[in-house]
């Protein structure tokens, strides 16, 4: 997944998400993170490295318990929130 701004990604990926930090490594202090994040069995790689990914791309995760985490993530409603529900009180999915 391509991304911009390490402190952007942690935010939405792990303290929104839940995912856990799995590694990170970078060639150099001041070249971009390279960063995998990890939460029941799903793993996503992370990149700020220019044409690792296409931004916009779509990914597909078949998950089981997908209202158990909709709730939660209701609980998490944010800036960096884009559900509907958060927005919406009494809104169902």
């Amino acid at each position: 997944m391509p991304t911009i701004d390490q402190a952007k990604a942690r935010e939405f990926y792990c303290d929104f998400l839940g995912f856990s930090v799995d590694f990170e490594h970078r060639f150099e202090a001041d070249m971009p993170l390279y960063m995998g994040v990890s939460r029941t069995g799903m793993t996503l790689h992370l990149s700020e490295h220019y044409g690792d990914a296409s931004p916009g791309a779509t990914v597909c995760a078949p998950m089981l318990g997908v209202h158990a985490q909709h709730k939660e993530l209701r609980t998490r409603c944010t800036a960096m929130a884009v559900l509907g529900s958060c927005a919406s009180p009494g809104a169902t999915c």
